[in-house]
């Protein structure tokens, strides 16, 4: 019983005022079936890879409705292919391997501790030069089309 005098299970309560879980890896927002939740810790072995073809596969890190973190692994040659945002600013953090990057027909050779910054409206994409490069995405505002 918790100190509310409602059943739980063990370490989880939920708040009624609100829609959120608070759990051993604390609170997270519930969602409907099969809606990915907003998770206050990513634990990296509790969360599966979205295969997105050509060698590229994410996972959602976490996210408010300000701010969103994906990682994503690039087999050696995939292409991020070149696009702009309309609404969303993106850095990105190399965070193993290494990318060709493109941003507004500038390149550079980024590796693994280096990263980039797309404003919205700005055209960039990325190559894999390694195997199992990843890079760490950001994007202001959050990415409602990954969710």
């Amino acid at each position: 019983m918790t100190s509310d005098g409602g059943n739980a299970l063990p370490f989880t309560r939920i708040l009624k005022e609100s829609n959120t879980l608070h759990g051993a890896n604390g609170p997270f927002y519930l969602a409907g079936h099969g809606e990915k939740v907003m998770k206050t810790f990513f634990i990296d072995d509790e969360a599966s890879w979205e295969e997105l073809g050509n060698g590229i596969r994410r996972k959602m890190m976490t996210w408010s409705d300000e701010l969103m973190m994906v990682a994503v692994h690039f087999d050696k040659g995939a292409v991020g292919v070149a696009h702009q945002h309309d609404i969303h600013d993106q850095i990105a953090y190399v965070a193993a391997g290494s990318f060709d990057v493109e941003i507004e027909g500038v390149k550079r050779v980024l590796k693994t501790g280096d990263a980039y910054r797309a404003l919205k409206h700005q055209m960039h994409g990325v190559v894999a030069l390694e195997q199992d490069s990843v890079l760490i995405d950001t994007f202001s505002p959050k990415r409602d089309d990954f969710l």
